[in-house]
């Protein structure tokens, strides 16, 4: 899986695309993810300046150079909820993500 890079205090943004099966997926129907990076986890209904998923079609966008993050290399859950996947935990969509956050 390929590496994202974050730096620390910049606007950059990171773009997934996520798939099933090899093939994008809607998002029209997510109501809330969450993203667990770095001992924490971002809620995007706590933080939603950090979770953009109506933006693109079919894309997520991830804006965390804004976010207190440490800088080195970490491996990241994102869990989506949707009315497509009524489960009250959240479906986990990727575990594993590289994201390096650089100071």
């Amino acid at each position: 899986m390929q590496t994202e890079t974050v730096f620390k205090g910049a606007g950059n943004e990171i773009h997934l695309v996520l798939t099933e099966q090899d093939r994008a997926q809607k998002l029209e129907a997510i109501s809330r993810m969450q993203l667990s990076i770095a001992e924490r986890t971002l809620d995007s209904a706590d933080t939603p300046e950090v979770f953009d998923w109506q933006t693109y079609p079919r894309v997520l966008v991830l804006r965390l150079g804004k976010v207190d993050l440490p800088a080195g290399l970490h491996s990241c859950r994102l869990k989506v909820f949707s009315l497509d996947y009524p489960h009250p935990l959240g479906l986990v969509w990727a575990d594993g993500i590289k994201i390096e956050v650089i100071a």
